[in-house]
């Protein structure tokens, strides 16, 4: 109610009693205009900068000019509801630190949502929300609670990890990691970083750092490093860094039909042939990722250009052929 009170800036600029009734209704708090202005007449008392035009019939109440903004602890419903979207979505990838600073207010969130579930429509507004993946689910990578507590704690105060670190081929090797951002990638979250004084980043799985100890060393960072950037180069995609290829794929059965409404690329064309199929044309980035979605659509898809990715999926579907044929 405090913080819909208008700071004075001209003559007349206040809010009345049953404008903030219907203010405070609308946030799911049912008060009669009589509590309000009991209120507003105590708060009177309370806040030196808080003043009333003193109209008998429709009194205004604003604050002085002078008077700083108002930080109060109060939540509302729709704050209450993007606190209780922020746990929801935002808990494997906060900080304890920060976690432990914001859970009085997810607690007071889920107790206000709940207490006003027959008088507000956000209330349940959470229990509708969900994010879904699109490429087959996989359990996460378990990572240690208390690793990951270090690895935030690194990343805030900018030091230095020393880390016993497992590699894709199962050989254990140690090393100090600066670290420099972290992605989290479906099931698995990667630790962005330099290491020791190299210039060129990495990333490393969290989930195969097996020790870990932060360093007194601050960080070494390299100059003009963004993670944006880093991520851009396409190495989560498994790329040949910015390398991209005209593609030109036949699909047939209506398997084409969603890159209509979700093109592939900016550049995209659909051609359709004699034969009822499309034809779709767009530049795209070569990586695994793209192979791996193509290979999706099974029989459903034939890859025309480039002739090098053709001639991948020509083998590929060979090997299948004799794989399945072996038996």
């Amino acid at each position: 109610m405090l913080r819909k009170i208008p700071i004075q800036i001209v003559r007349q600029h206040g809010i009345g009693s049953k404008e903030l009734m219907e203010y405070l209704g609308e946030q799911g708090f049912n008060l009669s205009q009589r509590q309000i202005q009991r209120d507003l007449k105590a708060f009177v008392e309370l806040f030196d900068d808080l003043h009333t035009d003193g109209n008998k019939d429709r009194a205004s109440w604003y604050w002085s000019k002078k008077s700083e903004l108002l930080d109060l602890p109060g939540i509302n419903p729709v704050v209450a509801l993007s606190f209780k979207l922020t746990q929801q979505f935002l808990s494997e990838i906060l900080p304890d630190s920060v976690q432990d600073t914001l859970s009085p207010y997810f607690a007071k969130s889920t107790h206000l949502l709940n207490s006003l579930k027959e008088e507000n429509n956000l209330a349940d507004w959470s229990d509708k929300v969900r994010i879904t993946p699109r490429t087959q689910h996989l359990i996460p990578a378990k990572v240690s609670p208390e690793i990951l507590h270090l690895v935030f704690q690194c990343l805030l105060e900018e030091k230095a990890l020393e880390a016993s670190y497992t590699r894709r081929n199962g050989e254990e090797k140690d090393y100090r990691i600066n670290p420099l951002g972290l992605v989290f990638r479906q099931s698995v979250i990667y630790l962005v970083g330099t290491l020791w004084d190299y210039e060129d980043p990495l990333h490393f799985a969290l989930h195969r750092i097996k020790d870990c100890a932060i360093s007194n060393k601050l960080i070494h960072k390299p100059d003009g490093f963004n993670l944006d950037d880093y991520i851009a180069t396409g190495t989560f995609d498994y790329a040949d860094a910015n390398k991209t290829i005209k593609l030109t794929a036949i699909f047939t059965n209506g398997a084409e039909i969603h890159l209509f409404e979700t093109p592939l690329s900016d550049d995209q064309k659909a051609v359709k042939k004699h034969d009822g199929r499309v034809q779709i044309t767009a530049t795209v980035k070569d990586t695994s990722q793209l192979k791996w979605w193509l290979m999706g659509f099974g029989s459903n898809v034939e890859v025309v250009k480039p002739k090098s990715l053709r001639a991948e999926f020509i083998q590929m579907s060979n090997e299948l052929q004799s794989l399945y044929q072996s038996e």
